[in-house]
Parts: structure tokens; sequence; C-alpha cells
């Protein structure tokens, strides 16, 4: 007991002289050692003369410089009064819990608070009860408890605080020695509060900044010897041997924004648009600029007339008469003749393009239908490139397998009906 109060003095005088700035930090963690003294109310069967020092441990988080939560764990022991007037057993007594912490007076040395907390009280059997063990089993017991009270941290350094705290501790569920449905406990504790983390405080403001004295002007000086004293010169920086204006900046003849000497397109007319070369601009890229550009967003790669809209295509299509084996791709002989329509009306229009499109009936499944109608639909295509030198980019194949019947599929007739390659032709044409 002398160690710890020559311990407890010695950090108060530390306390008394530092003169370290600190706080109760927002966002830090903190671990707390404790000791005390516990002070238990008589009717509990607990003998007077007790070595009532308590132990414990709290740890807490700080949400806000004013408000904190923390965690207890703490232990102490005692003797029980019992019938028996010697051999007093000793008695265990955990306590735990969670509570919150309102800080008044954040930002000091001397953080007052005050506290209110749950959790539960954990009484043990008597221990080195020699003469009757089992009788001692009934002081054992598990109680819910809450308390309150205050307390005080002093900061000897920026991290590192004394805590006092005082804490009225109800137990409200009785034991089964006692007929009292509440207890009334007292704990004093002294503990060394440990933070970790946490807000870091605010430098001393930057001093301003004290401008020199102004430097007087040589009017002479022509830094890029343009013919334009540096004092009048705004762009004092200009290529040697260029033709400048009065203020020493690179002309812009036609005002369209772009410097003379880069201009491609010098006498550009007023207030047309143009690109990073002074030419007319062409947004979306067709070929015609956008101040004679009709259409100035056709989409790009579209066919336009000398106005900037598009050339409106012919479309057309035409039904191909072949019939595959079941479930095969394979062309039949006697039907190249109907191939070669395709071919015929693909020369004849050289700018023309086509889809060939092939279709089944719903009988299988759906999904074999679409990969075999694809199938068929490039055999045709196929044929096309390999034996009449139709280019590759002119024709396309897709398949739909029985998604697009033309005819009633419960039928035979209808289902042959549906059993079909079509060829779609889109032509460009006149505007």
């Amino acid at each position: 007991m002398k160690k710890i109060t020559v311990f407890l003095v010695y950090f108060f005088l530390m306390a008394s002289f530092s003169t370290v700035h600190a706080e109760n930090k927002e966002g830090a963690f903190s671990l707390t050692p404790f000791w005390g003294v516990s002070f238990f109310e008589k009717n509990q069967s607990i003998h007077k003369n007790s070595n009532w020092g308590t132990y414990g441990l709290r740890g807490g988080y700080n949400f806000t410089k004013n408000f904190s939560v923390e965690g207890f764990l703490s232990y102490t022991q005692v003797e029980l009064e019992t019938p028996v007037w010697y051999n007093y057993p000793w008695q265990d007594i955990y306590r735990y819990g969670i509570g919150g912490l309102y800080h008044f007076m954040p930002d000091g040395r001397f953080v007052p608070y005050v506290a209110l907390g749950l959790g539960g009280i954990y009484y043990s059997k008597g221990l080195n009860a020699y003469n009757d063990p089992e009788f001692y089993e009934k002081y054992e017991s598990n109680r819910f408890a809450v308390d309150y009270g205050a307390g005080l941290k002093i900061f000897l350094t920026e991290n590192i605080a004394l805590q006092t705290d005082i804490r009225h501790a109800l137990s409200l569920n009785s034991r089964q020695d006692n007929p009292h449905h509440i207890h009334n406990d007292l704990l004093i504790s002294f503990g060394m509060n440990f933070n970790f983390g946490g807000g870091k405080k605010e430098g001393p403001p930057t001093p301003p900044k004290i401008e020199a004295a102004p430097v007087p002007v040589d009017k002479s000086i022509d830094f890029d010897g343009d013919g334009v004293p540096d004092y009048l010169d705004k762009c004092p920086h200009t290529p040697k041997g260029m033709v400048v204006d009065k203020d020493g900046c690179l002309p812009d003849s036609d005002g369209d924004g772009v410097l003379d000497y880069e201009d491609h397109c010098p006498n550009t007319p007023a207030d047309i648009p143009v690109d990073k070369d002074g030419c007319p601009s062409d947004s979306d890229f067709d070929g015609v600029s956008d101040y004679k550009d009709k259409c100035p967003r056709t989409p790009h790669g579209t066919l336009v007339g000398e106005d900037g809209c598009p050339i409106v295509s012919k479309k057309t299509s035409m039904l191909l008469k072949i019939e595959f084996d079941s479930n095969k791709a394979v062309i039949k002989k006697k039907y190249h003749k109907e191939l070669k329509r395709v071919a015929d009306f693909l020369k004849k229009n050289p700018k023309a393009t086509a889809t060939i499109v092939g279709h089944t009936d719903s009988t299988g499944n759906r999904q074999a239908n679409i990969r075999l109608s694809r199938d068929r639909a490039n055999s045709v295509r196929e044929y096309l490139i390999n034996n009449f030198g139709i280019r590759g980019s002119r024709v396309k194949a897709m398949g739909y397998g029985p998604d697009r019947p033309v005819a009633s599929n419960k039928t035979k007739e209808g289902r042959m009906k549906n059993r079909r390659v079509v060829a779609s032709f889109e032509v460009p044409g006149t505007k």
C-alpha cells in the first residue's frame, strides 16, 4: 500500500509541473489498468475484515472528443461471513460490462467525465471451506448489474493520463442466501490511461509571406527581340523572326483563333468553326464542312451527298428455294443455279451488300436449330465467295432457327415453308 501511495504521489507531481498540452482525442483507442477499493453492502454475507482490493482493466474507443465507449473487467477476493465463526472461506468476485462516458472540457489536461454502464457480477462459491464444501456452493451466483459514476483524467503526456473513478454499482437479482433484490456496492479506483491513435493537433499557423520590394523596370529590354519592349509585351516569348502586332503577339488575320503561322486555311469566313489547323471543322467526319453540312450529326461511315445528308439505300430480298438433308448444312448440286441468281444480282449491283438468313421449323431443340440455321446460311455465303468471286465483306450470314416462322409449325406444309433461306440486299441509291 505504501508503494502504491508513493507511485500515485509521484505521478500527481508530474501532472502538476508538466507543461505538455494534451486532450481527449477523437478516434483514439485506450487501455486503462486500474487498482481500487470495493465497499460492499453489509447484507451480502461478506466478512467486514475482508481484503477489498480490486484489480482490473478497461478498454475504450473515443467516437468524438466528448463521447466514448469502454468495456471493463475487474477482480476482487473477499471473506464470507458464515454461521461458523472459524475458518472463513474466501470468495472471488468478478465484475464485467460495457458503458458510455461523456467528457467535459475535452481539449484540456484535466478532463472530467460522467459514466453509465451495464454488465454483470459473478460470485464464486466459497473457497477453502474444509468443514462442509457443499454448504458453500449456495454462495455462487451470476447477477445482472448497472452502474453510474464520475471520474477525472489528468494528462501527463499527449497519450498518457492518470484516471481516478468512482462508481455506484447495483446488482439487481437476489442471491439464494439473501432476501434483498438489490445490492449497493461502491468502487473507487485509480488507473493509468494509455491512448493510441486519434486526431492530431494542428501546428501553428504559417507566418504571412513577405513580398519583396518591386524591382525597377528597364524599358529598353526586349527579351524575344520582336520589337516590343518587355514591359509592354503581352506575349514575351514569341519565337524569333515572327511578325507580331503592337502587343508583341502573333497575329490571327481571319480571327478564327488559329495563329497565322499555323493556319492552313488563312481566309476562313468569319464566325465559322474551325479545327486546330484553322480549317472549317467537320464534326461528323463525313467530308462536308460543318458550315455547309445540313445534316451535321450523320453517323460515322454513312454515305452522304454534297450537303452532308445520308444517301438513302434501296432494300430488297430474295427467297432461295434450297432444301437441306435433315441436320445437314451441305448444299446439293441441284441448287447451284438457285445460288447463281444471288451472285448475278450482286455482280449487277457492285455497291450492293447481302445478308443470308437461315430459318428452321420448331421440330427439335431450339439451340440446335439456331446453330443449324446459322451453318446453312454460312454454307450459302461460302459458296458465293468461293464460286463467284464475291468479296466476303459484301456478304453476311445469320441464323434465327425457329424464332421467325412465316407459317404454322403444326402442319407439314407450314413446317416446310419455315425451313427456308432468304437473301436480303441493300443497294445504295439516290438521295
